[in-house]
């Protein structure tokens, strides 16, 4: 790890005298000093890129690396037997690495505003993970010591695997037999302009440069294995204290990691499990993706570490390497950027390689070489400088989990540490007794406010059938036995304890549960947006996408919510089944074809229990129209012409975008019909006025304005200044339906600043002359 670091310190050092190079031959006027000049510069870059070409991509995610957790049986007396507690979940502190930009912070002298956000924007990237998944795995083996083998990269390709495409259940081969389950997954996805938009720009420092990983961006598969007295949210996240801790044990203030805290329980399921963690970061930025390769901006900077270097220097090197390296046949950039092209270059590459092993004069110089243009290449080609190895990271470790069995001594009661509803249901919750000795078992439970005063009772139920609702339970004398407590009020919003006590035989057992109730509904930033897009947004031909935020946040979890959206035509059918969860993407959501007349949204919560459920975003149901165009004038031109007594005015480049209409066929490219009118004419110029209407044209979906202005200067003036305006009204008419938009308008006006042909004036006598 130290050997990475200190190329790193040689690479920065390297990059301080390219820029000082660049400067010199910049301004070196001598033409044979230039060239001697430019080729010292990109023996540097060379230099550089080649130094970073050997960092190891997995240096900087670290965390413990082997673990053993005990779970044993409800009702248990673990101390009795072992004579310690034993805690069944776990916390571990997952730490990535990442650039330090903490010296670079600062504003640059002669740096402006602009060039100072766009580097700082760079910065926020630089100095976060890009994405980190924390993945779990499970095998059975009862082997005490070793874990199964695991697939590598390899083998994982063999089988036709991506980890990060795994479905809950999926099996991986790892060989002799080894069948590891994939069992759960959270991926934290960065949002840039959400930590960038956090930041005082007026005191800029590392801290102030904390992520942001949105919780409606989590991508989130299988249970989460979070401790039962622990919220849903507190799975895998990003920690600022731990990261912070980190500053502070090392002394200073450098931020080199980032730190994300991981909270697992397993199941009572004896065997190995596997938890991996693969990172991605930005140590390295090359051209961005949205980047055309044919005309790339020689003035973009890309960023190893906080060195930055135009693309113009690489481009430069890149030149003189295709040059000297012509009869290895290097693949091109472009082959990158093509269907496959990762895995066409990689197989070009290697033939180049293999034409040098065999015909250079010596090979590993030109080996070198060549590996040094595919490295430009990558930093060229947009996108593709995510994929270096010194942006991801990865590491796993195994948990053995043990399940024994001591002797059951004492009445022991099981119940979740926290669980949550809204105020407009009773709140309901699972817990479970051992042993159970039929009549012998008493339960009592109650429920207290932050007063300490009682608030409610539970009623207690022994649950009759299992979890499907129709298998009967299995009771055994000495097991354990399943109960449902149900409150008996429904319960004002806020956070209660519930006090339960199992007695038995002269003993007693007492657990606290955390009840917290939340206003039935949807926050009001939330229920605002959702209302203007049912209510502004139903337009024929989009795909009606949903993200919606509970009061409860993430303590409740999303599988427990339902979408039903509709229309008039989907209702009756398949479709009509709501969707789980709180969001619909673009693609998941629902399209509203010509043939909706109407759309309606409701959003529910299912208590997972009962299985009654209450409204969190009651029926909305709205008529579905057909958008208006979109009058664009970012073309606009205006031309003036015509003498003194006759002025001409035509305004062009107007157009009207075009407007779906919501044809079932994806292939279709039908576009509503639009009628155009001009209303509301304005002259603002002294002295003159509207020579009768504005007339409209228009040809091949553009649109011109003509005005005629008659009228004459006042003496002694030479231009003829002021304004004239229209307001145009663009409506949208469906073809397969025959339904008309709302009008769009807009007021488009002309600024006149024209100096006319003067005309001629007759002298008295007879005479004429022209008027200067």
């Amino acid at each position: 790890m130290s050997g990475g670091a200190g190329k790193v310190y040689f690479v920065l050092y390297l990059a301080v005298v390219l820029e000082l190079l660049i400067i010199i031959v910049e301004r070196d006027e001598a033409e044979e000093s230039l060239l001697r000049k430019q080729r010292e510069t990109m023996k540097i870059v060379e230099s550089i890129l080649s130094q970073l070409q050997s960092g190891a991509g997995t240096e900087g995610i670290n965390t413990r690396p082997k673990d053993e957790i005990t779970i044993p049986q409800e009702g248990s007396d673990i101390k009795a037997a072992l004579g310690v507690d034993i805690k069944s979940d776990r916390q571990y502190i997952i730490e990535v690495g990442i650039t330090d930009i903490s010296s670079s912070l600062k504003k640059n002298e002669g740096e402006n505003d602009k060039e100072y956000t766009a580097r700082l924007k760079d910065l926020v990237s630089l100095a976060n993970v890009r994405e980190i998944e924390y993945q779990v795995f499970y095998n059975d083996s009862e082997d005490p010591s070793n874990p199964p083998t695991f697939p590598d990269e390899d083998a994982l390709k063999t089988q036709g695997m991506d980890v990060e495409d795994l479905v809950v259940g999926d099996i991986l081969d790892g060989g002799e037999g080894a069948r590891w389950h994939f069992k759960a997954s959270r991926k934290l996805v960065f949002d840039k302009e959400k930590t960038f938009n956090q930041i005082n720009l007026k005191n800029v420092n590392p801290e102030a440069l904390h992520p942001v990983y949105p919780a409606e961006d989590v991508i989130a598969k299988g249970p989460s294995f979070v401790p039962k007295n622990m919220p849903e949210d507190s799975t895998f996240f990003y920690s600022s204290e731990e990261s912070m801790k980190s500053v502070k044990t090392e002394g200073g203030e450098d931020m080199k990691k980032r730190s994300f805290v991981v909270n697992f329980q397993p199941p009572r399921e004896a065997g190995w499990y596997k938890l991996r963690f693969i990172s991605r970061t930005n140590r390295i930025l090359g051209v961005k993706s949205n980047e055309n390769i044919k005309d790339l901006d020689e003035e973009a900077k890309v960023n190893i570490g906080t060195v930055q270097l135009t693309v113009r220097d690489l481009l430069k090197v890149k030149k003189q390497l295709v040059s000297s390296l012509d009869k290895y046949r290097l693949p091109t950039v472009e082959l990158m950027m093509s269907e496959n092209g990762n895995e066409k270059f990689a197989v070009a590459l290697r033939k180049s390689k293999d034409k040098a092993f065999k015909e250079a004069d010596n090979p590993n110089e030109t080996v070198g070489k060549i590996n040094l243009y595919s490295y430009i290449a990558r930093l060229l080609a947009p996108g593709k400088s995510l994929d270096f190895a010194q942006n991801k990271g990865g590491i796993e470790f195994d948990i053995r989990v043990i399940t024994p069995n001591p002797r059951v001594a004492k009445p022991v009661i099981n119940a979740p540490s926290y669980f949550a509803s809204f105020d407009k249901l009773a709140g309901v919750f699972e817990f479970s007794i051992t042993p159970w000795m039929g009549d012998a078992n008493k339960v009592t439970g109650r429920v207290v406010d932050m007063n300490g005063s009682t608030a409610a009772n539970v009623v207690v139920r022994p649950n009759e059938f299992e979890a499907d609702g129709t298998t009967p339970v299995t009771v055994r004398t000495g097991g354990g036995r399943l109960f449902t407590g149900v409150i008996d009020s429904k319960l004002d919003p806020g956070i209660y304890d519930i006090k339960m006590t199992h007695y038995l035989s002269g003993a007693n057992d007492t657990a606290t549960v955390k009840f917290q109730v939340f206003k039935t509904g949807l926050t009001e930033s939330s229920k605002k947006d959702l209302d203007f897009r049912v209510g502004q947004r139903s337009y024929y031909g989009i795909n009606f996408m949903i993200s919606a935020i509970p009061e409860s946040g993430g303590k409740i979890k999303s599988n427990q919510f339902r979408i039903y959206l509709n229309t008039d035509k989907t209702i009756q059918s398949a479709d009509a089944a709501p969707f789980e969860g709180l969001a619909l993407s673009q693609t998941e959501g629902l399209k509203l074809t010509y043939d909706a007349n109407e759309l309606s949204l409701r959003i529910t919560w299912e208590q997972p229990i009962t299985g009654e459920e209450i409204d969190i975003y009651p029926l909305n149901t709205v008529k579905v129209k057909q958008k208006p165009p979109r009058i664009n004038t970012g073309s606009k031109s205006v031309v003036v012409s015509g003498n003194e007594k006759d002025v001409k005015v035509r305004i062009s480049g107007i157009s009207i975008g075009g407007v779906s209409i919501g044809d079932p066929d994806p292939n279709s490219t039908k576009e509503a019909k639009t009628t155009v009118k001009l209303s509301g004419a304005k002259v603002s110029v002294d002295g003159y006025e509207l020579n009768g209407t504005p007339t409209l044209e228009e040809t091949d979906g553009n649109y011109s304005i003509y005005f005629e202005l008659s009228g004459k200067l006042a003496r002694g003036e030479d231009m003829l200044t002021g304004s004239v305006s229209v307001s145009m009204r663009a409506t949208a008419i469906n073809p397969l339906n025959g339904k008309a938009s709302n009008q769009s308008k807009k007021k488009i006006t002309a600024m006149i600043n024209f100096e006319p042909e003067k005309t001629t004036r007759r002298r008295r006598g007879g005479a004429t002359r022209r008027r200067r």
